[in-house]
């Protein structure tokens, strides 16, 4: 929602959770975004005539629905065709992420001077795209791309956890050894296969730009920024 308000656009929002507190709303950091923002609290599997109506009342011109297993469908409601499959095969991260996310994670335990424990296992390549990609990405494919296909996309490059938290320290000018706390191989640990072929990259000229570092950058401004509320919530996920 953030990068369609910031692009001038007309969102209507439809979610089954409460309204987040603001660290978690980008849309509610910038004056003027709530002004062509409406936001309706609604479980469209529970209530699907509702959700109909509402469609049709407001009449979208595409329609993105964020699936649970992390799929994004785009579905074009002014012609009917089989929806766009966009399937970031990566880890997303950004500002305003829930903090029990991994990035978000190891800086405010950082911040909040918690010890981060490592894995023995902690060492298969993975790899990481900063939101303002996947959603360019997103609007790329909801224009140029063909119904009825599916478009992963991903970033070429791969980084350890291990490496991931080295990085994090050295942009925070804090010493790894200073923060980390060593274990065995977590129970359940698998490694992650080989990464899907980009089509979007070859179809639709749609690259990644931000790198890690800068992304990294991003969230730790929003982390400082947002401290005093952050800091209380818990970086365990609660089922």
């Amino acid at each position: 929602m953030h990068h369609a308000l910031s692009k001038g656009f007309h969102v209507l929002g439809l979610n089954r959770s409460t309204k987040k507190s603001n660290p978690f709303n980008p849309y509610n950091w910038k004056i003027g975004y709530k002004h062509n923002l409406i936001l309706e609290q609604l479980d469209a599997n529970d209530h699907p005539t509702k959700t109909i109506n509402i469609i049709n009342e407001y009449q979208p011109h595409r329609i993105i629905h964020c699936a649970d297993d992390g799929r994004i469908e785009i579905h074009d409601e002014l012609e009917n065709q089989p929806s766009i499959i966009v399937t970031p095969a990566t880890h997303v991260y950004g500002p305003g992420q829930q903090v029990h996310k991994l990035i978000p994670k190891i800086v405010l335990s950082i911040l909040l001077e918690k010890k981060i424990p490592l894995h023995n296992g902690d060492d298969a390549m993975q790899s990481f795209m900063h939101i303002n990609d996947l959603t360019t990405g997103i609007f790329q494919v909801a224009s140029q791309g063909a119904p009825g296909k599916i478009y992963p996309l991903t970033t070429n490059r791969v980084i350890s956890i291990c490496e991931l938290v080295a990085l994090i320290c050295n942009r925070m000018n804090v010493r790894l050894e200073d923060i980390v706390t060593l274990s065995g191989n977590p129970p359940g640990k698998t490694v992650d296969g080989g990464l899907e072929k980009v089509t979007a990259h070859h179809e639709l000229d749609w690259q990644p730009t931000i790198e890690l570092e800068e992304g990294i950058d991003s969230v730790i401004a929003w982390a400082n920024e947002w401290l005093p509320a952050l800091k209380n919530y818990s970086l365990d996920l609660k089922n």
